[in-house]
Parts: C-alpha cells; sequence; structure tokens
C-alpha cells in the first residue's frame, strides 16, 4: 500500500515536470516545462533575464520595445517629468503659502483681541468721573459753574 502510494507521488512528480505539444503531424508529445513555452513548443532564442543587464537593456533587445521608438518617446517622457517636477514644486508652494496664511490668521486674531482690550480700557479712561479722579491728583478740580458765552460786539 506504502509503495503504491510512493509510485503514484513519483508519477504526479513527473507529470508536473512534462507538458504536451504537437508536432507538425498532430501527433502530442511530452516535452519537459522548460522546453515549452506558451504553446510555441521549444524555446526561441529570446534573451533570459541576467544579473549583468539592466530591465531597460532587455526591454531594448527584444522586440516588445524598438530603439527607434523608445528614442522617439524620450521627448514625451521628459516633458512629463518637467509636469511632475512643477506639480511637485507647486504642491510645496501651496503648503507653504497655507502655513503662512494660517500664521497670519492667527496674528490677526491676537491683534483683534489686543484691539478691543486697548478700546475698552480707553473708553474706562476717558469717562468723566475717572478724569476727575486722575486730575484730583493735579491739584485740577471740576468746575461747579456752567460756562459762559462770550459775545464780541462790533462797533
Amino acid at each position: 500500500m506504502i509503495q503504491n502510494r510512493l509510485r503514484i507521488e513519483q508519477e504526479l512528480d513527473s507529470a508536473a515536470d512534462t507538458a504536451y505539444t504537437a508536432d507538425a503531424a498532430g501527433k502530442t508529445a511530452p516535452q519537459p516545462v522548460e522546453k515549452v513555452k506558451a504553446g510555441k513548443g521549444l524555446e526561441s532564442d529570446e534573451p533570459r533575464f541576467s544579473s549583468g543587464r539592466s530591465l531597460l537593456s532587455l526591454l531594448l533587445a527584444t522586440d516588445l520595445v524598438a530603439k527607434d521608438k523608445a528614442l522617439a518617446l524620450i521627448p514625451y517622457f521628459l516633458f512629463l517629468a518637467l509636469l511632475g517636477t512643477f506639480y511637485i514644486g507647486n504642491r510645496h508652494l501651496a503648503e507653504r503659502k497655507n502655513r503662512e496664511v494660517s500664521g497670519l490668521k492667527k496674528e490677526i486674531k491676537e491683534l483683534k483681541w489686543n484691539y478691543t482690550s486697548t478700546k475698552a480700557e480707553l473708553m474706562l479712561q476717558s469717562k468723566q468721573s475717572a478724569v476727575a479722579i486722575r486730575a484730583s491728583s493735579l491739584n485740577l478740580w471740576e468746575s461747579v459753574r456752567p460756562p459762559a458765552k462770550i459775545v464780541i460786539i462790533e462797533k
């Protein structure tokens, strides 16, 4: 029983490593998975990724992106990079202006409070009773008689 189970697992493992492709006559034949590529049969001569080549050189080496098309798109990508740079710079400028505006709003609130308190203090000090108290310290007093009208007679 254990031997049958091991044999079945080995068959499944070997079946997973092979794929079937059709040849010109229409007959199917097992081939290792490394040799099968998207229904084409054997591998083509396309370059594989290696650590010595960059992704850009691999893209330019394949038929996926032709060199002349890539070179024609460089000004477009430079324009997009320039737009991105302007966008980022504009965003930073807007953030700085927002912080400046919020600081100025706080300063305006503080100045309004200062104005209101100063105005209230001035109104209290300009009352007749407050003026009389301050004038008495200077040996000045309030007149008891009403003011007299001065009349000039012309000759």
